[in-house]
């Protein structure tokens, strides 16, 4: 089935009812093997990938760890493995961690390398339904928040490019085990906050300086910090840019002077709303930027854009959570029926949406 434009949509409907079953092709037996330390985090993706295995052809949505031993480093001397971290302590209790040798692109590397808009569009539409079903059977069906999406840890097999695979569980959580010495344990781990929303920041403060609780000044401080990674808003106007700002400061209002703990326990409700977050964030980079390249308001893509702008809130009472989103972007595919803007996008524009994307 084609959209007007010529937009094959076959597949984007296929993600608002079911997912793709086929099974990745054989590889032959080979494997990437990986050197871990004996740690919680190794641990923790040793869970969280056991708990996907029970996820129908998970090798179609999710990357996963395929095999691990506890590594006695004197019984694998001269032998030759894919290493990719060095071990700096032989005291040290390891883990060899096997990963199916599947051939990958990244996310990012494989969008730059789209060459018109209408197939930039199509791929845009039909990687984020997929993704966003990925995310629904993770939080819904087997009980694990992602925690750690961006386009770093997407990535798409060469033969089935259009179907996005999250990858890297270790800081992943698993919803009926979250309590204050967990967050805390995958919070000290986390460095890159870019794809976090505002309240899982005050975990960062809270956690990472030791605090028993939070000020005024601080919560100003935490709001400019997260303004500041949040770089998708300079695409908005400054009046949008001053009132989320204010709604960052109103938000945080109600942990001033509580108790830590308190304050964790009020944010880890909150996490049926983070893997939704960060996949709009992610999307609403790239959809902001092609309406800031091509003449795309007042259609799909632009609604689309409110649908994910609803999403990083910083009042995360004012997000959907993920199953309403699916239903929203179903609402608004099935009604809208316009799509000859796609003919109007100039190709030449390409260069520069790549461009704006990159920076």
């Amino acid at each position: 089935m084609y959209l007007n434009s010529g937009i094959e949509i076959s597949n984007i409907k296929t993600h608002f009812s079911s997912l793709c079953s086929r099974k990745n092709k054989n590889d032959n037996g080979e494997f990437i093997s990986k050197i871990r330390v004996y740690n919680f985090f190794a641990i923790n993706e040793i869970k969280n990938c056991d708990i996907i295995r029970s996820i129908p052809y998970y090798q179609n949505k999710y990357n996963i760890l395929y095999n691990y031993e506890i590594l006695n480093i004197g019984q694998f001397n001269g032998k030759a493995f894919d290493i990719l971290e060095t071990i700096h302590d032989k005291g040290q209790k390891y883990l060899l961690f096997q990963y199916k040798n599947n051939e990958y692109i990244m996310f990012s590397e494989y969008l730059f390398q789209i060459k018109t808009p209408k197939l930039f569009i199509r791929f845009v539409i039909e990687s984020y339904t997929f993704l966003l079903n990925s995310l629904i059977e993770l939080n819904n069906r087997i009980g694990i928040c992602f925690f750690d999406l961006s386009h770093k840890n997407i990535v798409l097999l060469f033969d089935c490019r259009e179907k996005p695979i999250l990858t890297s569980f270790q800081n992943s959580l698993r919803l009926l085990k979250i309590d204050e010495p967990t967050i805390s344990k995958i919070i000290e781990g986390i460095n890159d906050y870019t794809y976090k929303p505002l309240e899982v920041y005050v975990l960062f403060y809270l956690i990472k300086n030791d605090l028993n609780t939070i000020s005024y000044s601080l919560i100003e401080e935490i709001c400019d910090f997260y303004i500041a990674n949040l770089t998708v808003l300079t695409l908005f106007s400054l009046e949008y840019q001053k009132n989320f700002k204010n709604l960052c400061i109103r938000t945080l209002k109600k942990y001033i002077n509580e108790p830590k703990s308190s304050i964790i326990i009020e944010i880890i409700k909150h996490h049926s709303t983070w893997d939704n977050y960060s996949l709009s964030l992610l999307y609403l980079h790239i959809v902001a930027n092609i309406l800031r390249v091509f003449s795309c308001k007042k259609t799909f893509i632009s609604d689309f854009g409110l649908i994910l702008s609803k999403n990083i809130s910083p009042e995360p009472t004012d997000r959907d959570r993920l199953e309403k989103t699916l239903e929203k972007l179903k609402n608004l595919y099935y009604t809208f029926t316009d799509w000859t803007f796609v003919n109007k996008i100039p190709l030449e524009k390409m260069a520069l949406l790549v461009k704006y994307l990159a920076e």
